[in-house]
């Protein structure tokens, strides 16, 4: 049977980097003299995953511009990896096989004059894009299939999602999404929409040279998910909660989560008060206080698959937006009446929303704002059947213990 993949090249993934500083005086019109440039010498090869970095002395001579290593690609490319004279070293990547190459090193000066080349002999260890396809899990979850994986060399990827469809009549595997990588904090990511029938899944990785790695292909039925009905939600006051932010003639109770004008921001946020002027007694089994805690009836019994958590909408990432915290669960309110987590069940153990450029903050990127605005899946531990969920947060992006949220969202298996 033929098959038939369509595959997506993304101007992010393609290309390769070239590493260039220079100084305005570097960028003028510049006299050629038509001197070639001394070669750089005291060569070293680190070998890396798919490539090399080659160390060198530059030489005394002030018209240099930049070191230049060709290499080819598996395919036979020819490129270039660049290097400013601010460094002592350039960057070989891209290579997919683990074998022995040779680089031609040169150096340019101002006037584009080079130096006769030197070979420089480099081995690749396992590439970047075969280390990561050597780590891929691939298993059922809740409304699709949880890819899980570790990116630990910090390169960018494409991961596709290729699944069995019928295409004129016959069947063809077809890709179906995409997800982008490259933070190696994060390990899995869930490609979701689909029923729960029996599907044969097949997980791809792409780099931006356009190397594709092995294909991983498992067959299973995804778990039945569904949004949980908000309309039966509603708000539960523990004696224990944080208390609600009363000022600016705003409504901030955690009604606000889900109510279906919200535009998640201000004033349509719930916001508590800050501990320094409300505290709150430690809740075991936690020893620390002022850890904040909201509590919500779902209304309705139900294996919860995922929780989705939108910031209020400014950037996303400052203020009292939720950054570390925990989800507890019960079928019925414990006899303490929320004075600590006893009878609760842990939904989710260290819970982390993540800024994906990772940037310090007040610095935002487009693609931070971009999943600020989709909200942040947070799966959960399914196996208890919960009416009521608490959520204890730790710490907001601001660093202190206060809270403001935009909407919340609840996802799972109702149970009748």
């Amino acid at each position: 049977m033929k098959k038939v993949y369509i595959i997506f090249c993304r101007a992010l993934l393609m290309g390769v980097v070239v590493f260039s500083s220079c100084t305005e005086d570097e960028l003028a019109p510049y006299f050629n003299d038509g001197i070639a440039p001394p070669p750089v010498t005291e060569v070293a090869v680190k070998n890396l995953p798919g490539g090399a970095k080659i160390s060198y002395k530059l030489p005394e001579d002030k018209d240099i511009l930049l070191v230049e290593a060709k290499y080819k690609l598996d395919n036979g490319i020819a490129v270039f990896a660049r290097s400013s004279v601010f460094n002592n070293f350039v960057v070989i990547e891209g290579l997919r096989k683990a074998q022995p190459q040779t680089v031609e090193l040169t150096t340019v000066d101002k006037g584009g004059n080079k130096s006769t080349s030197q070979l420089v002999d480099i081995a690749p260890t396992t590439s970047p894009i075969d280390l990561l396809q050597q780590s891929f899990v691939l298993e059922p979850t809740f409304g699709g299939a949880l890819i899980r994986f570790d990116n630990f060399t910090g390169s960018r990827f494409e991961i596709q999602l290729v699944v069995r469809e019928t295409v004129d009549g016959a069947q063809a595997d077809v890709h179906n999404q995409s997800a982008f990588i490259e933070n190696p904090q994060i390990t899995n990511h869930i490609f979701r929409g689909f029923e729960s029938v029996e599907t044969t899944f097949k997980i791809l990785a792409i780099d931006r040279w356009d190397n594709l790695s092995d294909t991983l292909t498992a067959t299973f039925t995804p778990l039945l998910e569904v949004m949980l009905d908000e309309s039966k939600f509603a708000r539960k006051v523990l004696p224990t909660d944080g208390t609600i932010l009363e000022c600016c003639g705003g409504n901030f109770f955690v009604d606000q989560l889900w109510n279906p004008n919200n535009s998640v921001s201000w004033p349509n946020v719930f916001h508590t008060n800050d501990v320094a002027a409300d505290p709150v007694p430690a809740l075991p089994p936690y020893t620390e206080p002022n850890l904040i805690a909201f509590t919500i009836d779902l209304g309705q019994m139900a294996n919860i698959s995922r929780m989705k958590i939108f910031h209020r909408r400014d950037n996303g990432f400052d203020r009292g937006n939720v950054r570390y915290f925990e989800l507890w669960g019960t079928d019925e309110i414990p006899a303490d009446n929320g004075a600590s987590f006893n009878g609760w069940d842990l939904l989710v153990k260290d819970g982390e929303i993540i800024k994906p450029s990772g940037l310090p903050e007040g610095q935002y990127s487009a693609e931070d704002r971009a999943a600020a605005i989709a909200g942040f899946d947070v799966e959960t531990d399914p196996v208890p059947v919960v009416r009521y969920v608490r959520l204890i947060t730790f710490e907001n992006w601001e660093g202190t213990k206060w809270v403001h949220m935009g909407e919340i969202e609840f996802f799972g298996n109702p149970v009748e």
